[in-house]
């Protein structure tokens, strides 16, 4: 029987995590077999982008 193995890689926009010029992280959810991490991307972006 084979064993499945899972990988999903998703960029997400943290909301709820505006600074004070208003813009938004953006962090890596990485979820493997079921179990999630989420990763800094360094990066900010404005909602309206």
């Amino acid at each position: 029987m084979k064993n499945a193995k899972t990988l999903g890689i998703q960029f997400v926009i943290k909301s709820s995590k505006v600074n004070k010029r208003g813009l938004s992280p953006v962090v890596a959810r990485v979820t493997v077999n079921g179990k999630r991490i989420e990763i800094s991307a360094n990066k900010v972006i404005s909602r309206s982008e």
